[in-house]
């Protein structure tokens, strides 16, 4: 699975591909540790509508499939 976040003051967009969402902020703090209170992560089930509409929106410009089809 793909998991997108962001770090807006650090001008970051990533995507981590783990199997688990634990695995994911695993991978994301090895590189991101200093900034994990800024952390926005963009495609967990938890985050608001926009955040997963905007996710979806960058998903299909970069041509993957849409993150919609993985909820």
């Amino acid at each position: 699975m793909k998991f997108y976040f962001a770090i807006p003051e650090a001008n970051v967009f990533e995507v981590v591909r783990a199997a688990s969402f634990t695995e994911a902020k695993q991978i994301a703090a090895k590189d991101w540790l200093p900034y994990w209170s800024k952390i926005q992560w963009l495609n967990h089930p938890q985050t608001s509508k926009e955040a997963t509409s905007f996710t979806s929106a960058a998903t299909a410009a970069d041509g993957s499939r849409s993150l919609n089809a993985q909820m």
